[in-house]
């Protein structure tokens, strides 16, 4: 009878799977069959060449018959172990945020998959868990990019990539009230900006109770100190209207307020 023996290339992989499998057998059959139980099947005794479509442990089996007829088989039970490629996914707790709330918890939704690499995008953190939760930096508004890697076993893998965005949040402060009186305290008014605007865009006016302008700024850190015309005449104690036109820093939103300032003396 003769002694059979055969290996296969590969033993584990990723669907589909290509896969050579060699006769090491005896060289004196003059016929050799090749059969896995995905009903594949090839007459060949160098060896064979296919691929397993499927995900899935099969069994091959190798029948020779040598020149004066004597016959046999051996089969290789779950020879050849085959695994379906994961699918990675995973949903951000919120994918727009402001600078006033950053931290995000990310849902894994991965399916078919065993270990997990996380990229919070932001260049400080990675992650082995199954979830993560991450704080991103607020100070500025960015955008990031999160990529989640999935993987089996066997190595077969597959990616997501996902962004959430940091917005500015537009804030700012007008009071109304301010006592040009030389005293040294809460002598000047002005809007206070702290976020999300853009400084270059700010077109700011004082009216009169006849609607005249008796003052105006574009720039942010000028503040009305009661006076009015170029001679810088103070003015009476009272109610004055203002009028603030900006644009937002993320955007070309412009934003227009009206309000009232009180001089007090």
């Amino acid at each position: 009878m003769p002694i059979i023996q055969f290996s296969a290339d590969n033993l584990e992989g990723c669907a589909p799977m290509s896969v050579n499998l060699s006769n090491l057998s005896d060289t004196g059959s003059v016929s050799c069959l090749w059969t896995i139980n995905n009903g594949y099947s090839e007459e060949n005794c160098n060896g064979i060449s296919t691929i397993l479509e499927y995900a899935g442990c099969y069994d091959i089996n190798l029948q020779l018959t040598t020149s004066i007829g004597c016959t046999d088989n051996i089969w290789y039970n779950n020879y050849i172990c085959v695994q379906d490629y994961p699918e990675a996914n995973f949903l951000p707790s919120q994918s727009v945020m402001t600078l006033i709330d950053t931290y995000v918890e990310f849902t894994n939704l991965s399916m078919g998959a065993e270990t997990y690499f996380w990229n919070l995008g932001d260049g400080q953190v990675t992650s082995t868990d199954f979830e993560v939760h991450h704080t991103y930096p607020n100070e500025d508004a960015g955008y990031y990019e999160i990529e989640l890697i999935a993987s089996t076993s066997f190595g077969c893998e597959d990616s997501i990539t996902l962004g959430v965005e940091v917005l500015d949040e537009l804030i700012v402060y007008v009071p109304n009230t301010f006592t040009p009186d030389n005293d040294n305290y809460n002598e000047y008014w002005k809007p206070v900006f702290d976020t999300g605007y853009d400084p270059q865009s700010l077109d700011l006016f004082i009216f009169n109770r006849w609607g005249e302008i008796i003052w105006e700024s574009h720039n942010v850190d000028a503040g009305w100190d009661g006076t009015y015309g170029s001679s810088r005449e103070p003015v009476r104690d009272g109610t004055y209207l203002w009028k603030m036109e900006f644009s937002e820093r993320s955007s070309d939103k412009r934003h227009l307020f009206t309000g009232h300032v009180n001089i007090l003396k």
